[in-house]
């Protein structure tokens, strides 16, 4: 839905308190990896896995979601502009530091995984495009995993999913 004084384009913004929810979860990962190495006692005997794996796994677990968690928290405290749709295109703090243009979606659609709903899309001018690093890292994973190189969620923002697509429908040229 497209609200507020100006009705010209749509804007999500980080949301602190689902950043912080989303944090906590990585801190709960990263227990439960300290508690596979041993931090706190005797460690799991693992059914499965090797113990020598079951504590890789766990320092895996730690490093990951403690540095989720470490990004999840600054983006709580400092906030920001995450997505924003307009007649000119489409911009992601997370996929660009500056707007995709409509001209260069050539495929756009929505998906979910595991009730994460995303909307993904494919760029007929990728490398000209100023995307951030782990976005053109990820794209080949993304187009075999989903079909589109790649995805936008709304998830940790103060917007939803249908909110976005609803905007994308009012702005995108129906070409696309």
């Amino acid at each position: 839905m497209i609200e507020g004084p100006d009705q010209n384009h749509f804007e999500a913004h980080y949301s602190p308190w689902r950043l912080l929810l989303l944090s906590l979860l990585g801190i709960g990962f990263v227990s439960a990896g300290l508690w596979m190495i041993g931090a706190f006692g005797e460690p799991p005997t693992p059914r499965r896995l090797s113990p020598e794996m079951a504590y890789a796994i766990g320092w895996v677990c730690i490093l990951f979601f403690g540095a989720l968690a470490v990004f999840l928290l600054k983006k709580a405290m400092t906030g920001g502009l995450a997505v924003r749709v307009d007649q000119v295109g489409i911009f992601d703090a997370r996929v660009s530091d500056t707007i995709i243009p409509w001209a260069s979606i050539v495929s756009m659609g929505s998906y979910s995984i595991r009730q994460t709903k995303f909307f993904g899309f494919e760029l007929s001018d990728a490398g000209t495009l100023n995307l951030k690093r782990y976005t053109r890292m990820s794209a080949a994973a993304n187009r075999s995993l989903t079909g589109f190189p790649y995805a936008i969620s709304m998830t940790g923002t103060d917007k939803s999913h249908s909110d976005l697509l609803a905007a994308i429908d009012r702005f995108a040229p129906r070409s696309i």
